[in-house]
């Protein structure tokens, strides 16, 4: 089991790279990275995995799908920075989040509506939204309720809203 430095900094080096590179790194490219064992490398990846709802592989493969905010495989949500698209978004929530990781750069997302395929375009701008077309277009979760609402203690709760 991998001690909590070693986790912080696989977790450092995996969202670094894609950051970088706009993909996750293949476990024996993080080894080489971090200059650890390939296999300490892919068990410090699978423990943070295990430990996380937004960190998977593809399965039955060592291929990381996810590494929330981002999507290493290809999404309808595409990101562009600085006018240069190698980035995807896992879901349209996630998407936005990923401004944050490109500070004081302006971050396009261009995706399509999952029900009527029309498109939605936002731009961001360290976490904050600059511009959003259609200027009524709402996010939606897709996760039952209460797996949304107990990991912030909101017993009972019908709804939720995000402004």
């Amino acid at each position: 089991m991998a001690d909590d430095a070693l986790k912080s900094r696989v977790f450092h080096e995996v969202t670094t790279h894609f950051v970088e590179h706009g993909r996750a790194p293949h476990y024996t490219e993080l080894a080489s990275l971090l200059g650890i064992t390939p296999d300490a490398a892919k068990e410090t990846l699978h423990e943070l995995a295990d430990t996380s709802s937004s960190t998977w592989f593809i399965p039955e493969t060592e291929y990381m799908q996810v590494w929330a905010p981002f999507s290493n495989v290809p999404t309808q949500h595409a990101i562009t920075v600085e006018g240069e698209q190698k980035w995807f978004g896992l879901c349209g929530p996630e998407a936005f989040a990923v401004s944050w990781l490109f500070p004081g750069k302006e971050t396009r997302i261009n995706s399509r509506c999952l029900d009527c395929a029309e498109p939605v375009n936002a731009i961001m701008k360290d976490g904050v939204l600059t511009a959003l077309d259609p200027a009524d277009a709402v996010a939606v979760l897709t996760v039952p309720l209460d797996q949304i609402i107990t990991p912030f203690n909101l017993d009972g709760a019908r709804s939720l809203a995000f402004s």
